[in-house]
């Protein structure tokens, strides 16, 4: 019994070694942004008043992002994403910092920009990188794994972060993020091997392979960005007014947390969904998923009570968790050696799109109606998500094309 034991830890670690220096890189880092959490929206609408401000600040990472992720992906393939990764970690320290230095609008608004770029170099160069180390045949299973290790902290560091900020200066806590950023870094640094490519590009090779990428998967890449984009957009909006709204209508920062903790429980069951998906398919996951992303949201929009906005909350959580690697992995599935960092770049781009439409967007609702209302419309753009699923036609073996531009 014991020796079977063990051959499955030997089996389960030799599947997911190509991400546990990455995964626990990636623990530390969200450990910081763990005790942020559902504060860093509230400290936004403390300096910028209106949720309008509120979501035009967060949307400042999408609309960024969506411009230099196209150039980051490509640099990505020419460099050590390694390098690009480990910058990036340490550039969250002085992200950080300026947060918590920053105390008025403009300055804010300004500070968003310098984050979005650091994002975007983290990012796009994570996930090429996982895309160039991950082997085809375990991707949704490694993608699962990192996210759960890059959850591990959403269970207990929202509430260190909700007495931070109610015993201490609020802005504490992005000290506290800033601290663990650079252990993250640091981990990278000496422990993720390096995953290097070299060729030589310029701004036109870099539109050239990008144009040919998306002409050799036309209706994969449709569907993919079309998914990645709605599933952001929800999560934007939802994700940017959600702690607002129970700061608004008095909840303690202990429960606050409490909701951002019951959201993040559920990544820790969609290991054998990801399995399932690598052996059967990421279509019928992704059916399942988005049901259950439409029963949620129209549960919490009709939602008062604790109980009741703790239960829609836990729904939601277990749709993102079986959605949200599927999807990835939808984008792995497209990577060919040496063009991994360009389809990490498109993926991110489709993913930016979201987030720079669904926190503007929310702001624009909330502004004239309420917070039920946003989620009853982000609950049609669900629906709009299956009918898309059902109408996809997925491939059964992944696809393995190179676009003759790896090597110039």
């Amino acid at each position: 019994m014991l020796h079977r034991f063990n051959h499955i830890l030997r089996e389960e670690y030799r599947h997911i070694s190509p991400v546990f220096v990455p995964s626990i890189a990636l623990f530390l880092f969200f450990l910081g942004w763990g005790v942020i959490g559902p504060f860093f929206t509230i400290n936004a609408k403390q300096i910028l008043v209106t949720p309008f401000l509120v979501g035009v600040f967060t949307s400042l990472w999408g609309v960024i992002r969506f411009v230099t992720d196209f150039f980051v992906g490509s640099f990505v393939d020419i460099s050590d994403a390694k390098k690009l990764v480990t910058i990036s970690f340490f550039g969250y320290v002085l992200v950080g910092f300026g947060y918590y230095f920053i105390d008025t609008p403009l300055l804010l608004l300004a500070w968003r920009v310098v984050h979005s770029l650091f994002g975007s170099v983290l990012w796009v160069g994570l996930w090429g990188y996982l895309h160039k180390t991950i082997p085809s045949q375990y991707r949704d299973e490694d993608l699962t794994f990192q996210s759960i290790a890059r959850t591990i902290p959403s269970i207990f560091a929202p509430f260190l972060g909700a007495i931070i900020f109610t015993l201490s200066n609020p802005k504490n806590v992005f000290l506290v993020m800033a601290l663990f950023s650079t252990f993250a870094g640091i981990i990278f640094l000496f422990r993720a091997k390096p995953a290097r490519s070299v060729r030589a590009v310029t701004v036109n090779t870099i539109i050239q392979r990008n144009v040919s990428m998306i002409r050799s998967f036309r209706t994969r890449f449709a569907f993919v960005g079309l998914m990645l984009l709605g599933v952001f957009l929800i999560s934007g909006a939802y994700g940017t007014f959600i702690p607002i709204f129970l700061f608004d209508a008095g909840f303690s920062s202990i429960i606050i947390a409490l909701v951002a903790v019951v959201q993040s429980i559920p990544i820790f069951f969609a290991l054998p969904v990801s399995r399932y998906a690598d052996k059967i398919g990421r279509k019928p996951v992704l059916w399942w998923g988005i049901i259950l992303l439409i029963t949620a949201l129209l549960a919490l929009s009709a939602s008062s009570s604790l109980a009741g906005i703790l239960g829609s909350v836990l729904l939601l959580g277990f749709a993102f968790a079986i959605i949200t690697p599927t999807a990835n992995a939808l984008v792995g599935d497209m990577a060919v050696d040496g063009e991994q960092g360009v389809i990490a770049g498109m993926g991110e781009m489709f993913k930016d799109l979201g987030a720079l439409s669904g926190p503007f967007l929310g702001g624009l609702i909330i502004s004239q109606f309420n917070f039920s209302a946003l989620l009853m419309i982000l609950a049609v753009v669900a629906g709009l998500l299956l009918v898309i699923t059902f109408r996809f036609h997925e491939q059964k073996i992944p696809l393995n094309l190179s676009l003759g531009l790896a090597k110039k």
